[in-house]
């Protein structure tokens, strides 16, 4: 047997028997022994000990002398990612992939005792569908945004365009949730977070828009009695207060109109003048003689006289 004395520097050795009475030197062994430095312990491993079902945080150690590699191990259901070989890995954790981080450094023939951590890896919520979104009209009461299904014990956050909207979250119940009625425009996500907070989007996102009114007129009109009056007004079209065209009193009319997005705007009231007909009445002589003339007087105050004889 040959015992190779600790402390013997590291390199590449063979090995032959030499004696010295009688004084013989053997035959060396007839094949390389490779002598290594011994590895060291693996130091503490930095890193979180809880994390979160789909997270990838990152684990090191400090430098292991005369190691040339570190060996690292995982829980079922966790998987390196980065790093491996080296002194800091990354490492994915799955469902369920709670357990035992641990490294060793080695070389090319020795390995070093190995550290250790336990980490813990709390569920993340279960992925469900933003749903509701939409466009609604101006002065409306909005579009409801929820989501497809919940997880009891889940807390559901709203978010519009990256802020949150509105404390406190709503609690999961095992089926669909509602935000209600949300008023304002942008763009909507849903955040679920377990109280141990591990949280996750859920998919999808909704946009909800806002659809301006139409512009609706109804313009002033006159006419006389007794005659049908035609109402105006824009855009054409649409609907009015009274009876479109008009034969009754003065009075003052609305004009309402829908657009191609269901939007209904009704315009300012407008006014209907009813003229009342002239009523002249002729003063003068009723009788003259033959070859001389008289003077009639249909009264002031109208814009145009027309005199009619009777002859025609």
């Amino acid at each position: 047997a040959c015992i190779i004395p600790s402390g013997t520097v590291t390199g590449v050795y063979r090995i032959r028997v030499v004696s010295s009475n009688p004084a013989v030197t053997g035959s060396d062994n007839g094949s390389n022994i490779n002598i290594s430095a011994q590895v060291a312990a693996a130091g503490t491993i930095t890193g979180t000990t809880i994390t979160c079902q789909g997270a990838a945080p990152f684990y090191s150690v400090g430098t292991i002398a005369n190691a040339t590699s570190y060996n690292w191990s995982v829980p079922p259901g966790a998987n390196i990612i980065s790093g491996a070989g080296t002194s800091t890995v990354q490492i994915a954790f799955g469902a369920g992939s709670s357990g035992i981080v641990s490294v060793y450094g080695s070389n090319a023939n020795c390995a070093g005792t190995s550290s250790s951590t336990s980490v813990t890896v709390n569920p993340t919520p279960a992925l469900f569908n933003v749903t509701g979104g939409g466009a609604y009209c101006a002065g409306g009461t909005g579009v409801a945004v929820g989501v497809s299904s919940s997880q009891s014990g889940v807390g559901y956050q709203l978010i519009r365009n990256g802020s949150s909207v509105g404390l406190p979250l709503v609690n999961g119940t095992g089926s669909a949730i509602s935000f209600g009625l949300q008023t304002a425009a942008g763009t909507y996500t849903v955040n679920a977070a377990y109280p141990t907070g591990c949280n996750i989007d859920m998919t999808g996102s909704v946009v909800i828009s806002i659809n301006s009114l139409p512009t609706v007129t109804a313009n002033n009109v006159s006419g006389c009695a007794g005659t049908s009056i035609a109402l105006s007004g824009t855009p054409i079209g649409g609907t009015w207060s009274v009876t479109n065209p008009y034969t009754g009193s003065s009075t003052t009319y609305t004009h309402t109109y829908t657009d191609g997005n269901g939007c209904t705007n009704t315009s300012s009231a407008a006014t209907i003048t009813i003229n009342p007909n002239p009523t002249p009445s002729i003063s003068g002589p009723s009788s003259f003689c033959t070859g001389s003339s008289i003077v009639l007087d249909a009264g002031a105050g109208y814009a145009a006289y027309a005199w009619n004889t009777g002859s025609i």
